[in-house]
């Protein structure tokens, strides 16, 4: 299982949920304003140099926050008051990443890897699937488009 969390300026946690690693698509979630979100970090399971953790990173997707009507909303996000609903994207993601640093912690925050810019302690970092993944280039556009192509037609 995977958990997301979005983040208001103060580093707050303002909406939370667990999906499994599998899924491939988009939550609908509700926001209560006022608020600024700032940014979106996930958890997944990983192996750490060979021992179980968990590591946290920005979620691979740019903008994971569209509208109903299927614009992306980039971050940061200032809502009013009153309550907000996002359709939250994701792509499906490893089964576990192994991942080798130089010492090794439970959990830790490895980076943000759309921007490539991770952790320092970080020296290598592998996604294994143990499962048929579907098209989830982080880096590739078209494979995003695939992702909001199925997602409006739920």
């Amino acid at each position: 299982m995977r958990r997301l969390k979005l983040y208001d300026i103060d580093s707050n946690i303002i909406c939370k949920f667990t999906t499994d690693q599998k899924f491939h698509g988009s939550k609908r979630i509700e926001i209560q304003g006022a608020v600024t979100i700032e940014k979106c970090l996930v958890d997944y399971p990983a192996l750490i140099n060979g021992k179980i953790g968990v590591v946290t990173m920005h979620q691979p997707i740019e903008t994971p926050l569209y509208s109903l009507d299927f614009v992306p909303q980039p971050f940061p996000i200032t809502l009013g008051d009153g309550t907000y609903v996002f359709e939250h994207l994701m792509f499906n993601g490893p089964t576990i990443f192994k991942v080798t640093v130089d010492k090794y912690k439970p959990k830790m925050y490895i980076g943000n890897l759309i921007t490539k810019q991770l952790a320092p302690e970080v020296k290598t970092i592998s996604p294994v699937y143990n499962y048929k993944k579907k098209d989830n280039n982080i880096w590739d556009k078209n494979d995003l488009h695939k992702l909001e192509a199925l997602c409006k037609q739920h």
